[in-house]
């Protein structure tokens, strides 16, 4: 992921793995979405990845829908 993402990939956590992701969505200042995931101790055997969406700019029903979107990928 570091390799990918480069400085905009950060390890939050290394005794409970959490990262976190900020993507640059356009030029302006405060158009980027960050995106932090967690990985528990039952993942992902019984539990999925945890996540929280930092995205300021976004309304409430487009950001449920991305939730939606992302909970949909572990199952």
């Amino acid at each position: 992921m570091a390799s990918i993402y480069g400085a905009d990939f950060t390890i939050e956590d290394e005794f409970v793995p959490t990262f976190s992701i900020q993507v640059h969505l356009g030029e302006k200042e405060g158009e980027e979405a960050t995106l932090v995931v967690s990985f528990c101790q039952d993942y992902p055997t019984s539990a999925p990845p945890l996540f929280h969406l930092s995205i300021p700019w976004m309304r409430g029903t487009e950001k449920q829908r991305l939730s939606a979107a992302l909970e949909e990928l572990y199952v």
